[in-house]
């Protein structure tokens, strides 16, 4: 049976996905328990298109960078789908009894892809550089309407070296 040009490229394009889906499967053997996190290897997101900007997080505006952003960098929290915060990024705890001065906890070994201790300062800095308006970054304006922008006040325990530039991991 001879397929048409167009039958041919459906059926190409459904052998493609096929394969494609079924490498993201995993070993029905491998139950994960008691291995460490993976080192190494690649990483693969599809995107709709590229990102506008730099892959800096206060100068990334669009769902693009975002995307990119969120697959390899952690933050302090994440959100469930409820909005509910979830504490499995960098902080351990975030509390205010004034909704004005807030402590913000750090978990312990966090680092940079460096090796670099993850640190209050690494937060503080990367927000008083975003806050600055002389530093042109899109997301400045998130910080216009915080008093005391663009100076945050950290109080950790002992001074660390920081970075606004490198990513988080543990």
């Amino acid at each position: 049976m001879k397929l048409s040009k167009r039958s041919s490229s459906l059926v190409a394009t459904a052998i493609a996905a096929a394969l494609v889906l079924s490498a993201c499967g995993g070993d029905d053997a491998d139950s994960g328990e008691g291995e460490g996190a993976a080192t190494g290897g690649s990483y693969s997101l599809a995107l709709y298109s590229d990102p506008e900007n730099p892959l800096v997080p206060s100068n990334t505006t669009e769902s693009e960078g975002a995307q990119v952003l969120e697959a390899i960098w952690t933050g302090l929290v994440q959100y469930a789908a409820d909005g509910a915060v979830e504490y499995t990024g960098v902080a351990e705890s975030i509390e205010s009894e004034d909704n004005q001065t807030w402590t913000v906890t750090l978990n312990e070994g966090w680092t940079f892809h460096d090796g670099t201790p993850v640190t209050a300062n690494s937060f503080v800095d990367a927000w008083n550089y975003a806050a600055n308006s002389e530093n042109a970054q899109g997301g400045s304006y998130f910080f216009s309407n915080i008093e005391g922008t663009p100076t945050c006040r950290r109080r950790p325990t002992t001074p660390a070296p920081s970075s606004a530039a490198r990513s988080p991991r543990r």
